[in-house]
């Protein structure tokens, strides 16, 4: 409610906003899941979208870390201002969820996110990949280039506690505020 009231206040309307889940390759929302995650005015007044990584993926560009192919979510592309809403966690390859994961793999490509999955198979310098690994990590570096070429204009990010409450919110440009 808080973002959608700035948008408001900056004279965006709400013909003009959009949600596009980033699932990934994981399963698609159904409408309860969207509720829970989104609250019943949300879906009332919004498109909300699943994202699909097998179709409407538009080539913005390759990352120069490992020539990952970038394809991305085609309505994600439509808009001309991206925010970002995700939570950190900490992660097995990319060291923490969170940051440029909303677009890779959240509204990526299957093989866009199948390339990116694989750079752990390389021959990587020890300890620069794994949880809670975040300075120099190859992945993280892979996925923030490929939210960079997509256009990730902002993101905010919830930190949580061990009961699963949010602890502290970062919010800001993608590379500043992931760190933070």
């Amino acid at each position: 409610p808080h973002v959608l009231h700035d948008l408001a206040d900056a004279g965006i309307t709400d013909a003009q906003i959009r949600f596009v889940c980033a699932t990934g390759c994981h399963g698609a929302l159904n409408r309860l899941d969207f509720v829970k995650k989104l609250g019943e005015n949300v879906l009332e007044r919004f498109p909300v979208y699943n994202h699909n990584p097998f179709s409407n993926c538009i080539p913005v560009g390759k990352t120069k870390t490992f020539g990952t192919e970038v394809l991305v979510n085609e309505e994600v592309m439509k808009c001309d201002l991206k925010i970002a809403i995700g939570g950190v966690v900490p992660h097995g390859m990319s060291g923490f969820g969170g940051g440029g994961k909303i677009i890779l793999p959240g509204v990526a490509s299957f093989e866009t996110t199948k390339h990116n999955h694989h750079i752990v198979q390389r021959e990587l310098p020890p300890g620069t990949v794994g949880m809670g690994i975040f300075d120099d990590n190859p992945v993280r570096m892979d996925i923030e280039e490929a939210a960079t070429l997509a256009g990730l204009d902002f993101i905010i990010n919830a930190l949580y506690n061990k009961w699963g409450e949010t602890a502290q919110v970062f919010a800001g440009a993608l590379k500043l505020a992931y760190a933070a």
